[in-house]
């Protein structure tokens, strides 16, 4: 049977299976990554200098500390200024960013500019302990406190 026979009936075979309708002038919009619709799931940003929130382990959230620890990261560098660029010796890197070595096994280092960041903003991050007591505040629960120091 011929290729170009074979595929025309493969993909009759899919249309007489599945019906589908073709649907003209559908705008979707603008494509959100997380499904939250661009909101935020912690308050971080809303956070002013000395203020705290807490999050509790749950089932869900396992372990809030390495969960927390990502997403503070990403506001910081949200909110990162670069303010010019160094020199830096560091291992060179190859093949899915492993370190390369050379005959005698020691890293091949190399030389390059990296920029420098001043960050505006800056948040600390503290597991506690149920019935932990913080400042005037006793942890219900196990958990992590997130303050915006700057």
């Amino acid at each position: 049977m011929d290729g170009q026979v074979a595929e025309t009936q493969a993909e009759a075979g899919v249309e007489a299976q599945f019906n589908f309708e073709i649907i003209d002038g559908l705008d979707l919009g603008k494509q959100r990554r997380g499904g939250r619709n661009g909101a935020a799931k912690y308050p971080i940003e809303k956070l002013g200098v000395g203020q705290s929130f807490f999050v509790p382990a749950s089932d869900k959230i396992k372990d809030p500390l390495k969960t927390l620890g990502s997403a503070v990261s990403a506001a910081k560098m949200k909110y990162a200024v670069q303010t010019g660029t160094e020199t830096k010796t560091v291992a060179k890197r190859g093949e899915k960013n492993k370190v390369l070595l050379d005959d005698k096994g020691q890293r091949v280092m190399e030389t390059k500019n990296v920029a420098t960041y001043e960050y505006p903003r800056k948040w600390m991050l503290r597991g506690v302990a149920a019935g932990q007591v913080v400042g005037k505040w006793t942890a219900p629960t196990k958990g992590v406190l997130v303050q915006r120091v700057k």
